[in-house]
């Protein structure tokens, strides 16, 4: 993630931008000598900053391994300054709660241009409404879920909430990547903190009530393309492994 706060003593951690992962929020949490330390979130773009926030207490990230994860539902627009909606890729129209969709946000924070590629800008604007390039649920309360990037989407489940869980369960996991793949199962990419593989049956009992994923394939940590602030290149490491385009359109990333 890019930001976080930390008071050890008082009462709240802090996250933004990228979607932290359950077992972080647990650690820190466990680290707290205080009374009743709360984990605030709050999903955020560089182009738009903050657009939904939620709290998170020791007792909903309690239970490990959890499918789908705490950290997945992220929260509520920003009373007063974030609107959100949820659109059909193919046509723009407006879904309606429940539905997986792409999200846009209307804030008067967001940005105008960018830098040499205003042509790629203007494509994720609609009027006042500016698409994320994500895919996500607003839920019957308002309440965002984040499913996936756009031109990650595993069509009927959510590769980061698989990623999410596979981690919480597998505490040697430094890495797993669930990878969308046209005709194929999903692709599973994992990396260790020891650089050994996992067992085979420890892999497999992780498994239980998760979608069906194709044989996991373990790489160092150093082998997985990332972007300079540690983000995996999932379109590059599905091209180096499967030497296969990216599934959504991509058109809003």
């Amino acid at each position: 993630m890019r930001h976080i706060g930390i008071r050890k003593r008082g009462l709240e951690f802090i996250s933004s931008f990228d979607a932290v992962h359950t077992r972080s929020i647990r650690k820190f949490l466990g680290a707290s000598d205080a009374r009743l330390p709360v984990w605030v979130q709050s999903w955020s773009q560089t182009e738009n900053g903050g657009l939904v926030l939620r709290p998170y207490f020791k007792s909903v990230v309690r239970e490990v391994g959890q499918f789908p994860p705490p950290t997945q539902y992220m929260g509520w627009p920003l009373p007063t300054v974030a609107k959100i909606r949820i659109t059909d890729p193919a046509t723009g129209k407006e879904l309606p709660k429940g539905e997986v969709g792409l999200v846009e946000i209307n804030q008067p924070g967001r940005c105008l241009a960018y830098v040499g590629e205003q042509h790629r800008h203007d494509n994720k604007v609609s009027g006042w409404w500016w698409n994320t390039g994500d895919l996500g649920i607003k839920s019957r309360s308002g309440m965002i879920r984040l499913v996936d990037r756009e031109i990650d989407r595993i069509e009927g489940t959510s590769g980061i909430a698989i990623e999410d869980v596979l981690l919480d369960r597998l505490p040697e996991a430094s890495e797993v990547i669930v990878l969308a793949r046209l005709k194929d199962k999903p692709g599973v990419v994992y990396s260790t903190y020891s650089g050994k593989e996992i067992d085979p049956q420890r892999w497999r009992a992780a498994l239980t009530g998760l979608p069906d994923l194709d044989s996991p394939i373990h790489l160092g940590w150093s082998d997985i393309p990332r972007t300079a602030t540690w983000k995996v290149k999932r379109v590059a490491l599905r091209q180096q492994l499967f030497n296969e385009a990216p599934v959504g359109k991509g058109n809003w990333s």
